[in-house]
């Protein structure tokens, strides 16, 4: 199925370059969409009106606007929350449209909420578990920072930055096929995922040689630390991924992360297509299910 991507980037323009972090990607995205969509936040029609500032006017997308798109791709990059300003703590996709975007049918990426982002903004990520169906694993006491995964074996420029390979790490099987023609990723600060029973698992670390600390102090020597999900959500798919994969720093010492990222949001896209024909054709049949007359 054609791809109709929204993209959100990590800061308002008025950042500069560095408001959009994967650069790469977003062209890659570009380039493979029937349509595609930048900016930094989609509020309602309303809130949107509200901002004029030539700075920021152009990053702030209207729930008209994204609805002529119809996005059937949402990739958030550099988390689900503002990091600062007039907008801290909120939504960058006001609660209600997410909500009503992924239920018709879309598939949505939020990517790089590394550990820094799940300390900074614990209470809004707990808030948000009913959507994303996850959260940081923060430990038995609940500490402020999450437990988060380190990897002395298979890094690169420092234990965080976790070199993962496919075969090595824990994925549900149906999910298998996102990594055709990937021979690794690269994660950067990594964070422990837990939730409800409904969430699938996506990407982890090394089952060999990945380990989890909480405090700087290590938790599990041997944890391959999930760091990434997937869940339904009405006729959608949401998919958390805890750590820093999207930055172009990422990209470059391993392009394969944009050939995963591509594969993941295609393939939900045909999977959530696939279900909803699949619904469609039980809701329209003329038979009715009932026990046979002998």
């Amino acid at each position: 199925m054609s791809l109709r991507t929204l993209y959100l980037k990590s800061y308002p323009s008025i950042n500069g370059r560095n408001s959009l972090k994967g650069r790469k990607l977003y062209d890659r995205l570009k380039e493979i969409s029937e349509d595609c969509l930048m900016g930094y936040m989609v509020l309602s029609d309303e809130e949107a009106a509200e901002f004029s500032h030539p700075h920021i006017r152009n990053d702030i997308l209207s729930y008209t606007l994204v609805k002529r798109l119809d996005p059937n791709l949402i990739y958030i990059e550099g988390g689900l929350f503002d990091e600062g300003g007039i907008f801290q703590g909120k939504w960058r996709i006001t609660r209600s449209i997410a909500e009503e975007l992924v239920a018709s049918g879309a598939v949505m990426i939020v990517a790089d909420v590394d550990v820094n982002r799940f300390h900074s903004h614990k209470p809004f990520y707990k808030d948000a578990m009913f959507f994303l169906q996850v959260s940081a694993d923060y430990g038995v006491h609940d500490g402020n920072g999450p437990i988060h995964g380190s990897d002395q074996v298979s890094y690169w420029e420092g234990y965080y930055q976790i070199v993962c390979k496919p075969e090595k790490m824990v994925v549900s099987d149906w999910l298998r096929p996102v990594y055709d023609g990937v021979s690794e990723i690269l994660v950067g600060l990594p964070v422990r995922l837990k939730g409800q029973v409904s969430y699938h698992f996506v990407a982890s670390g090394n089952r060999d040689s990945t380990g989890t600390l909480g405090d700087d102090v290590w938790e599990e020597p041997h944890d391959y630390c999930p760091f990434a999900s997937a869940a339904n959500w009405g006729d959608g798919y949401i998919v958390l991924i805890a750590g820093l994969i999207s930055d172009d720093g990422w990209l470059e010492r391993c392009p394969d992360n944009t050939k995963w990222l591509i594969n993941l949001g295609q393939f939900l896209v045909d999977q959530a297509s696939r279900d909803r024909i699949r619904a469609a054709s039980h809701l329209t049949s003329p038979y009715k299910l009932g026990k046979q007359q002998s």
